[in-house]
């Protein structure tokens, strides 16, 4: 007896349909060329699209709701001096707007990056705030790569055990009309730990999101 796949059997019926089926890796296949389309035509059809707009603000708002609250399971008198600190704090840095602009960006973009900077005219005395970046600016610096630093990969740079340990973000979005950027290859290293990149993993490898 013979065995065998009828998916892998190709013929006139099929031929057409299992044309584009490649091989490629998860980071290949989303390629910085690939993900730049896929972002553009997302975010065209959010913008023109009223169902598409509606279904991501209704997930956006059901997944953030108001914003993360802090809750200590100890003795009130402890835990209130640090929760109301916490609330005072998600307050002055607008934490739930920017945690639905990550969450919407996920959907649409298919990733998001924040990034801890530390903002002295904060009120708060954690000077701690928390800078979106949209994933456009999160890439290769093509004038500066050379064999002795290409452990950088698609604007993220990794050690031997593919851990991301720093990221390249431009100062400015290659979007912006001209005459606002002064260098648009300007860009900034952040190391890993100050740097959030919230996306979803789809295959063993991926290494940036793609729009849901």
């Amino acid at each position: 007896i013979r065995a065998r796949y009828d998916a892998t059997q190709t013929n006139h019926d099929n031929q057409r349909h299992w044309a584009a089926a490649d091989g490629l890796s998860a980071a290949s296949a989303n390629s910085p060329g690939v993900r730049a389309i896929l972002r553009k035509r997302s975010r065209y059809e959010c913008t023109n699209n009223g169902i598409a707009s509606g279904i991501v603000s209704t997930l956006t708002n059901d997944v953030i709701g108001t914003g993360p609250r802090l809750q200590i399971q100890a003795a009130r008198k402890l835990t209130r001096p640090i929760e109301r600190a916490f609330r005072r704090w998600s307050d002055e840095v607008n934490l739930a707007d920017k945690l639905r602009t990550m969450r919407r960006a996920r959907l649409v973009d298919g990733e998001c990056f924040a990034v801890f900077v530390s903002n002295e005219r904060m009120l708060s005395p954690i000077q701690m705030d928390v800078r979106l970046v949209e994933a456009d600016r999160v890439a290769d610096d093509t004038f500066n790569l050379t064999a002795a630093n290409n452990s950088w990969l698609d604007g993220i740079q990794y050690d031997q055990t593919g851990t991301p340990i720093a990221y390249r973000i431009l100062n400015s979005h290659p979007g912006d009309s001209l005459q606002f950027i002064r260098n648009p290859t300007a860009s900034t290293k952040y190391e890993a730990k100050h740097v959030v990149h919230d996306y979803k993993a789809e295959r063993s490898g991926q290494l940036r999101g793609i729009p849901e």
